[in-house]
C-alpha cells in the first residue's frame, strides 16, 4: 500500500476513576470517531459539541445526567446507548445529531428543551413513564419521527414538543391526549392494562 496511509480511528478516553469530563473538553475536534467515557462520572457542557465525525460513544454507567449541548452538532452519531440510572438530557443535549433511534432509560425524570431538535433522522421515541418534564422544542425538526410514545403521564409538556406530522401515543383522558388535541396532532390510543 505504498504512498497510501491507513485511516486512523481517532479514540477520546480519559484514564482513571470517577473522571470529570470538563466543559468543551473536545468541542469541535473533527478528527475524534469514537468516545469512551465509561470512567466518567461527570461531563461538562458543550464537551463534545461540534464533534462532527463522531460516530460511537460509550457512555459511564453511572452518569446521571447529559449537560446543554454535550453532543451538539454531532451529525455523524446515529445511535447510542444510554445509561440505565439517567435522569435528565441537558438543553439541546443531542441537537443537530444524526440519531436514528434511541432508547430513553425507565429512570429519565427530564428531556429539556430542544433536547433532540432538528435529529431529522429519528424515527420512533417512546418516552418513559418516569418523565415529568418535556421541555419546548424538545423533538421540533425531526423530519422523520412518525410516532412519539407516552405511555406515562408527564406534569409539564413545552410548546412545540414535535412536528405536527407526528403521531402521538398517549392514554385516553391524559394531559398528553389534551396537549396533541390542542396542538392539532394527530392521536393514537394505548390499550389499557
Amino acid at each position: 500500500m505504498a504512498g497510501e496511509e491507513k485511516k486512523k480511528i481517532s479514540c477520546f478516553y480519559m484514564q482513571g476513576r470517577n473522571v470529570r469530563i470538563p466543559k468543551r473538553a473536545s468541542a469541535g475536534n473533527g478528527r475524534i470517531q469514537e468516545a469512551n467515557l465509561k470512567n466518567a462520572v461527570w461531563i461538562g457542557a458543550e464537551a463534545f459539541a461540534e464533534c462532527g465525525n463522531l460516530q460511537r460513544v460509550v457512555m459511564p454507567v453511572q452518569l446521571e445526567c447529559i449537560a446543554r449541548r454535550t453532543f451538539y452538532k454531532c451529525r455523524r452519531l446515529s445511535e447510542i446507548r444510554l445509561p440505565g440510572n439517567l435522569r435528565c438530557i441537558g438543553e439541546q443535549g443531542f441537537c443537530f445529531c444524526g440519531l436514528e433511534q434511541v432508547t430513553l432509560p425507565d429512570s429519565l425524570e427530564e428531556i429539556s428543551a430542544g433536547a433532540f431538535l432538528n435529529c431529522k433522522k429519528l424515527r420512533e421515541v417512546i418516552v418513559p413513564a418516569s418523565v415529568r418534564k418535556i421541555g419546548k422544542r424538545a423533538f421540533s425538526g425531526c423530519n422523520q419521527l412518525k410516532l412519539l410514545v407516552f405511555p406515562g403521564e408527564p406534569e409539564e409538556i413545552g410548546e412545540k414538543i414535535a412536528n405536527k406530522t407526528c403521531i402521538i401515543a398517549c392514554r385516553r383522558g391524559s394531559a398528553v391526549e389534551r396537549y396533541a388535541l390542542e396542538n392539532g396532532m394527530e392521536i393514537r390510543y394505548l390499550q389499557e392494562s
